[in-house]
């Protein structure tokens, strides 16, 4: 098989990109219609089937997963601590509300109403420092970094395989995949 120019990646990534613009501006919707689909090229129909798929979705959480963690390294490296969300749950007055009750009394029908406060089960978080060892981070990066390179090639290659299944196909076969 022979690979396509290079140019042919920049292409689907603005491609993609010109995809992605659209959903955001609301020019696609979920109830994406088969007549759309007929009046996309091939290519943009590719993009669209592709960009859906499970296994690259989940590649592309990695890859986001991936880079917040390098980044995140990096920073604590910069600075020499990391701050870490501990977060406990708690019982917390939310308010009070008067609760009415009639008793039956030796002299007749008496109403007691009493205040009760109300309490909610609440997630309290807060930041603590922790001092990072730079040679750790060090290492983490450099796992992540192997790990990020096999998730973007992977990517690469299941979307260049989908892409040139589904930009073969007809607008019709294309949707039902969609």
């Amino acid at each position: 098989m022979e690979l396509p120019p290079p140019c042919y990646y920049r292409v689907m990534n603005l491609l993609t990109k010109m995809v992605f613009l659209a959903v955001l501006m609301g020019g696609l919707t979920a109830c994406t219609s088969l007549r759309y689909f007929e009046t996309l090229t091939p290519g943009e129909r590719a993009v669209m089937v592709c960009e859906r798929q499970g296994s690259i979705r989940r590649l592309d959480a990695d890859i986001n997963r991936y880079g917040r963690l390098i980044r995140s390294a990096r920073q604590a490296i910069a600075t020499g601590y990391r701050l870490d969300e501990v977060c406990t749950h708690r019982e917390v007055e939310v308010g009070t509300k008067t609760v009415c009750n009639t008793e039956i009394t030796s002299i007749g029908e008496q109403r007691v109403c009493a205040e009760e406060r109300e309490f909610a089960r609440k997630r309290i978080c807060s930041n603590v420092r922790s001092r990072v060892d730079a040679a750790t981070e060090q290492s983490n990066i450099k796992v992540w970094t192997q790990e990020l390179a096999s998730s973007q090639s992977q990517r690469t290659q299941r979307f260049q395989a989908c892409f040139a299944e589904v930009s073969t196909l007809s607008a019709e076969e294309a949707y039902r995949r969609y």
